[in-house]
């Protein structure tokens, strides 16, 4: 009876910690998606302030570095480096003035 109350207890923290895992994760990506989706809209519509866009690049790279230093404990490094890599790349075309 011992073993089965422990062998529970032990599925509960599992599932339990799956749940909020999940949970932190669809909430940041969810702010990163948000700060994509407005530098998306502003160079759509043409709005093509490049200091304002290029500081909106920035601070959504910062909010990355921060959760990119939880992401890595969960997530597998390549799919880290995939996403580091296009972040860096359209940081560096908006503040060339490269991007389109």
């Amino acid at each position: 009876m011992k073993e089965i109350i422990i062998i529970i207890s032990i599925l509960i923290i599992i599932f339990t910690g799956s749940i909020v895992t999940q949970k932190y994760l669809n909430r940041t990506s969810d702010l990163l998606v948000d700060d994509l989706e407005d530098i998306k809209n502003d160079l759509e519509k043409n709005n093509l302030d490049s200091e304002k866009l290029a500081k909106k690049s920035e601070d959504m790279y910062k909010k990355w570095e921060e959760i990119n230093a939880k992401w890595s404990i969960i997530i597998l490094h390549d799919e880290i480096d995939l996403i580091e890599t296009s972040l860096t790349k359209m940081k560096a075309e908006i503040k060339s003035g490269e991007i389109k």
